[in-house]
């Protein structure tokens, strides 16, 4: 059974690209000292960041999110017609060298089932320039709904 700090680590590999076999032992300690040290960027820095549109295809669907402050407001689009939303508070933690986010509750704004508050969840996300990886449905304890461990790319909207 794999250890938090080490699925972590996994994870981490597996969003970098990187090859977890060739990182040596010192290199492996030399990034998690550097990440104490730098703390990789502070939740506060990193929510700044993300702030504006993101958007992804899932099939024939467009997920669209939008950052405002630490709020972050969620939609399905089917062509241009929204068929589900949600909105929802983040925090960020940086744990090693993986940031974490952890949603508030949400409640659902679009859709059948609006108005239905659902419990929130943690992912790990990393940001890099007009890019957002997040790896879902990974961390064991937090993932009520179901999701099936995956890492969703979203491009940032520039308009």
């Amino acid at each position: 059974m794999l250890t938090k700090s080490r699925l972590l680590t996994v994870l981490i590999c597996v969003i970098s690209a990187a090859s977890c076999p060739a990182i040596a032992h010192a290199q492996q300690e030399s990034q998690l000292d550097k990440a104490q040290e730098t703390k990789a960027a502070s939740s506060e820095e990193l929510i700044a960041n993300l702030q504006g549109k993101w958007t992804v295809m899932r099939g024939k669907q467009r997920w669209v999110k939008e950052y405002k402050g630490n709020k972050e407001e969620f939609k399905v689009y089917n062509g241009d017609s929204a068929v589900y939303g949600h909105s929802h508070e983040i925090k960020i933690e940086t744990q090693g060298l993986a940031q974490i986010c952890t949603t508030s509750k949400n409640e659902v704004t679009i859709g059948p089932s609006k108005g239905t508050k659902n419990n929130g969840f943690s992912f790990i996300i990393k940001l890099e320039g007009d890019k957002l990886f997040e790896a879902v449905g990974m961390l064991e304890k937090d993932n009520p709904s179901g999701l099936k461990p995956e890492v969703i790319v979203w491009e940032r909207v520039t308009e």
